[in-house]
């Protein structure tokens, strides 16, 4: 009998047979974590563009990913997190795209070929949480270094740990240094603050997607570390957080 794509109860695109084998089968609860992921999809065995996103859940089992463009259901990829070695897996369900302030992002299953240790499953959520900082909406210029030059954006996300710059042109690659300078929401501080880029979304996005990266602060003195989290605190109380982006 051939197995065909459909849609189950939640709208979810699923692939009948392999889909409703995982769920019948799981033995782990996934656990929310939202953590930088690269997703390779691969054709035959040979390795296509790599798409960055960012993890939803995770369990020994398999992933909930957020990426930026949809992969084809039963495709087979290498999901790679927190820099570690890749994991084989395979595209099992995707579910509508979501809006956000920053871009769209479509939810996708991949299940994992071999079942993953559970200690490196709870050493990412450990991660997850450490780095978890309140973010709040803003709207405000960034200077930053890349390529040799100082280039411009806009951030539109902020937290005690970093930020989101949405940039006109290619970001900065992952994994690079760059030098920020900003004057944070509604202040008169001008803060100088040395940066890493975690994520980036760009060229492999739909051409309708916005162009920017996720970077964490690498090196905050105490007196920038309050003018931001007081910037922060009183944003939460006028607004609601936005989801984490760095």
């Amino acid at each position: 009998m051939t197995k065909r794509k459909m849609l189950n109860s939640r709208g979810l695109r699923v692939e009948s047979g392999e889909a409703k084998r995982y769920m019948n089968t799981r033995r782990y609860i996934r656990l929310l974590a939202y953590l930088p992921v690269q997703c390779i999809p691969l054709s035959g065995e040979r390795p296509k563009a790599k798409v960055m996103g960012k993890t939803k859940s995770i369990s020994p089992e398999g992933l909930g990913l957020l990426l930026p463009e949809p992969i084809s259901l039963k495709t087979k990829v290498l999901v790679q997190v927190l820099e570690e070695e890749p994991l084989p897996g395979r595209v099992i369900w995707r579910d509508r795209p979501l809006s956000t302030d920053l871009a769209t992002s479509v939810p996708h299953g991949v299940a994992f070929d071999k079942r993953v240790d559970p200690d490196r499953i709870r050493r990412w959520v450990r991660h997850a949480r450490k780095r978890a900082h309140p973010r709040v909406r803003v709207q405000f210029d960034v200077e930053f270094t890349g390529g040799g030059k100082v280039r411009h954006g806009t951030c539109l996300n902020l937290g005690g740990g970093g930020m989101f710059i949405a940039t006109l042109d290619d970001p900065c690659p992952p994994g690079a240094v760059t030098l920020l300078r900003f004057t944070p929401h509604d202040t008169s501080h001008m803060l100088l603050i040395p940066a890493e880029v975690v994520w980036i979304r760009g060229e492999e996005s739909a051409p309708s997607a916005l162009t920017g990266m996720g970077v964490k602060f690498l090196e905050v003195t105490p007196e920038e570390a309050a003018v931001i989290d007081s910037v922060v605190d009183r944003l939460i109380g006028e607004t609601s957080p936005s989801p984490d982006s760095s």
